[in-house]
């Protein structure tokens, strides 16, 4: 069965996207995570199991229980979580839901763009999310189909990893494609390092 990740951690805001899910997509299993730590180890061991994942930006550092409040709030939790999944190459899409127009000092709009720049295999776009009007319904519908319509199920991605310790030690593999136009990452690196030697 596909899955669905939502991460969130305000009762209400969760309870209107579970049962929005539940009526539009039901063939989709829901997974919920309610803090920043939560999520995060359910991304990083279990993200590639997921058709994608519904991520708020502002959230809990821990799981809210009887004993515990749940820690201090972390305002850029979501963008931490799309960075883990960059660096771990999980490549499952993701659309924030944000009920904030503001992150720092930046509009919802100029972060839309830094999010599509920094996190482009990950991150789709987002929805603003409001409890007094729907519209935010009609949205999140149309960009999961769109994301689950052109992402085939068991879609296999191959990465590869330049393995040259010259890279990392000098950095003559990036300069053989800005000087001499012969990509390191194509096989046509021009440095020396990279000649046949007997």
């Amino acid at each position: 069965m596909k899955k669905i990740l939502l991460v969130e951690d305000y009762e209400e805001k969760a309870s209107n996207i579970l049962a929005f899910l539940k009526q539009e997509f039901s063939n989709y299993k829901v997974i919920q995570c309610t803090s920043y730590n939560s999520a995060q180890e359910e991304i990083f061991e279990h993200g590639s199991d997921y058709s994608l994942i519904l991520l708020d930006m502002s959230m809990s550092t821990y799981d809210l229980s009887t004993d515990a409040s749940g820690g201090l709030p972390e305002p850029s939790a979501g963008q931490y979580i799309l960075e883990g999944m960059f660096l771990r190459q999980i490549m499952t899409p993701v659309i924030v839901v944000t009920m904030y127009n503001v992150f720092g000092r930046k509009q919802l709009e100029a972060f839309d763009i830094d999010l599509k720049k920094d996190y482009p295999q990950n991150y789709k776009s987002y929805v603003y999310y409001s409890s007094q009007k729907n519209d935010w319904k009609n949205q999140l519908k149309k960009q999961i189909k769109e994301i689950v319509s052109n992402t085939p199920m068991g879609l296999e991605t191959e990465i590869f990893i330049h393995g040259a310790i010259c890279f990392g030690y000098s950095g003559r593999c990036f300069l053989s494609d800005f000087l001499a136009g012969r990509s390191a990452n194509l096989g046509d690196c021009a440095q020396s390092c990279r000649w046949a030697y007997n």
